[in-house]
């Protein structure tokens, strides 16, 4: 079942990541992203739990900690400015670009990643669906944790994820946002 919230209209939907039982979501991914990654506590235990990530990245925990939090506030700021700019699409273009090396260029649905700032390297990263007319659905993110998506259990089930709803919208003929607008309720995207 997936369902999307949407943030922006005709710009901005994010992958509805916890429902309540009335159907009325509670979380979504980009609100779960940012509000983990703003929680000095959560960073701090995730690191924690993940001390090998910490020489992977080569920083102590303070550091990568600072990193997070640094990454986080300015991701924030490009996307909400992205979505209050008449040129959402450039934009958006800045920030992410295509999850795979050779994406293929006749589908109507792009995979996408963003990096989580200027500094190199980057730790975080937001994975994302663009539509057809340049939309976005927020799948998911991470806080990089090796050098490659596929090697870790999360990342994982983030690519099996996008996968996922990438032919989900697909099947369903949602590809970009006026066929999702379509849809009495956002929210009623079930499988």
């Amino acid at each position: 079942m997936f369902a999307l919230h949407k943030v922006v209209e005709g710009k901005l939907y994010a992958l509805v990541t916890n429902e309540l039982d009335d159907g009325h979501e509670q979380s979504d991914a980009l609100h779960d992203l940012f509000e983990n990654w703003q929680d000095v506590s959560y960073i701090h235990r995730f690191f924690k739990k993940n001390q090998a990530v910490l020489s992977y990245l080569g920083l102590s925990r303070p550091q990568a900690i600072e990193q997070v939090l640094h990454e986080s506030k300015n991701f924030y700021s490009a996307l909400l400015e992205a979505t209050n700019s008449d040129d959402f699409s450039r934009e958006i273009d800045k920030l992410f670009e295509p999850l795979h090396k050779n994406p293929q260029t006749d589908v109507s649905l792009l995979q996408l990643k963003a990096y989580g700032g200027a500094t190199l390297p980057s730790i975080t990263r937001i994975y994302a669906i663009k539509l057809k007319d340049n939309a976005i659905v927020i799948v998911g993110g991470l806080i990089k944790s090796s050098q490659a998506l596929q090697n870790t259990k999360d990342g994982k089930e983030l690519l099996n994820l996008i996968k996922q709803l990438t032919r989900f919208l697909n099947d369903k003929k949602l590809i970009d946002s006026k066929e999702l607008q379509k849809i009495t309720r956002i929210t009623d995207l079930y499988e």
